[in-house]
């Protein structure tokens, strides 16, 4: 069993559509299915009522991606990539550098809802990845037709469900939605 300091952040795997009717030079629109209620293949659970409690604070979170060229000189998406260097600020410390760069965000006119899916009750949000600035990662978007996007969560309080052996999340935020390999 984890002790209870440990679980501090979760990724849930997310799914999402281009919305190809959206024109503009601006920006990529999706409609990212983000999570849903009950169990998660991480052993983390949601119920409904915690979901809303958390619903403000996924706007204006980024979407953060680093894209690499593999050895036929095509755009891929990393991994979640990070590494520790010595703090140019603060003297005698040490600071997580993210590696990945934010490519869009969740505005905060994002379209929350919460649907069923497949038995499950499902939040969704509209996101927008920016054109140009999100250099190959557009290329690499408008390519592949399966990505990896995960979002990732700051864990406020949980507790250990014996019984179901999964995580019950109560209380949580939003941070980040992930694109990767």
């Amino acid at each position: 069993e984890v002790e209870m300091e440990e679980l501090k952040n979760v990724s849930v795997a997310c799914t999402f559509e281009t919305d190809n009717s959206y024109d503009s030079d601006k920006f990529i629109k999706m409609r990212i299915r983000v999570m849903h209620d009950g169990i998660n293949n991480n052993n983390s659970n949601f119920i409904l009522e915690n979901i809303d409690k958390a619903k403000l604070s996924i706007t204006n979170i980024p979407i953060l991606a680093q894209c690499y060229f593999d050895e036929q000189g095509n755009p891929q998406f990393s991994t979640h990539a990070m590494h520790l260097e010595a703090d140019k600020v603060n003297q005698n410390q040490i600071r997580m550098i993210y590696d990945e760069v934010p490519i869009g965000l969740v505005p905060e006119t994002c379209n929350y809802e919460v649907k069923e899916h497949n038995g499950r009750n499902y939040v969704y949000v509209d996101a927008f990845i920016w054109r140009g600035y999100s250099n190959y990662c557009e290329d690499i978007i408008n390519r592949d037709n399966e990505i990896n996007i995960s979002m990732e969560i700051a864990v406020d309080a949980y507790s250990y469900n014996k019984e179901l052996k999964c995580y019950d999340i109560t209380d949580y935020r939003f941070i980040n939605f992930l694109i990767s390999s």
